[in-house]
């Protein structure tokens, strides 16, 4: 079996860290990404009615990164947003149930390229380089395929 597989998918992955390298520790950076995106192609051989595969191909995310400083003598806030791009690498198994029915488990891995952001506030700019974690998830599906329309032959 060789086929391909295009996804989008909404996420509320995010997180902040405080900052002590810079002076009085009250620098706050934060990140969020909000949408995932793959195309993917996939290969795997049939077993009765199981199906095992692989995939593997692009991933990209969208990446906000932001920073707030609010001890002076260097104050503001400021954030960015980049489409991160990646790649992807996943396995999985599908059972038909009956003619119709299609369970099945996946699990899939992606990891991004580092972008350059510019953060700038009212008096100060942060300029650095940031990457994207790298995001794991599951897939438990369950599939109903359509049969074929009904012709008429006369």
């Amino acid at each position: 079996m060789f086929g391909m597989e295009g996804t989008i998918s909404g996420l509320d992955n995010k997180g902040s860290f405080l900052n002590t390298a810079f002076g009085a520790g009250d620098d706050v950076f934060s990140w969020r990404a909000n949408v995932l995106a793959t195309v993917v192609g996939r290969a795997g051989f049939a077993v009765q009615n199981n199906l095992f595969y692989i995939k593997g191909g692009y991933a990209g995310v969208n990446n906000r990164l932001s920073v707030s400083d609010t001890v002076g003598p260097a104050t503001g806030s400021g954030g960015q947003t980049h489409w991160a791009n990646g790649w992807t690498v996943g396995a999985g198994w599908e059972y038909g149930v009956t003619r119709n029915w299609i369970v099945g488990l996946e699990y899939n891995y992606a990891a991004f390229g580092s972008q350059t952001y510019q953060l700038g506030g009212t008096t100060t700019n942060y300029t650095f380089d940031a990457k994207p974690r790298d995001l794991q998830w599951a897939v438990v599906r369950a599939s109903y395929k359509f049969d074929a329309p009904v012709i008429a032959r006369y």
